[in-house]
């Protein structure tokens, strides 16, 4: 086996980003993992990355078989909203409204891709640029632009400065 191999991916080392429970979900970077044992914060554990497992969901929401599930970081359960939350897994089973959990089918390529939290709209320039143009047109381009840096940033598509 080469050296470079560390280890498979379906459970993988890592350090918890807060106090975890056995079974719970959580995002260790763009890695969505399912802890095996309880871990503090900042200590090591054994994070499952792929295969099936319950996940929390909100309740009041029915999900279908092959719904995307989407993580809330705030609520710290998935549900189907795609706006400002992370895709972290695919439902395997319809769960009723009264359900607490549903199960799911995780894959570090889901919670990895870009699909989910993104930054906000921001609206097209619509700006004219006259034959000797002025510092009001230039300035008004130099805003758009770093409306667009900044939403770009907020989504994870490029690094803060």
């Amino acid at each position: 086996m080469t050296t470079a191999f560390q280890q498979p991916g379906m459970a993988m080392t890592l350090t918890a980003p807060e106090a975890l429970s056995q079974n719970e979900f959580t995002l260790v970077g763009n890695i969505g993992v399912v802890a095996a044992d309880t871990a503090e914060s900042g200590a090591t554990f054994v994070g499952y990355t792929m295969g099936v497992f319950e996940l929390t969901k909100e309740t009041s929401l029915a999900i279908s078989a092959g719904d995307k599930l989407y993580w809330d970081t705030s609520s710290k359960k998935v549900d189907k909203t795609a706006s400002n939350a992370r895709l972290v897994g695919i439902a395997v089973e319809d769960a009723g409204a009264s359900a607490t959990a549903v199960k799911a089918f995780i894959h570090p390529a889901l919670s990895a891709s870009r699909e989910g939290a993104q930054g906000g709209a921001v609206a097209d320039l619509d700006q004219d640029i006259s034959a000797s143009y002025v510092e009001a047109e230039v300035q008004a381009i130099s805003d758009k632009v770093d409306a667009l840096l900044a939403e770009l940033r907020t989504a994870g598509v490029i690094a803060t400065s």
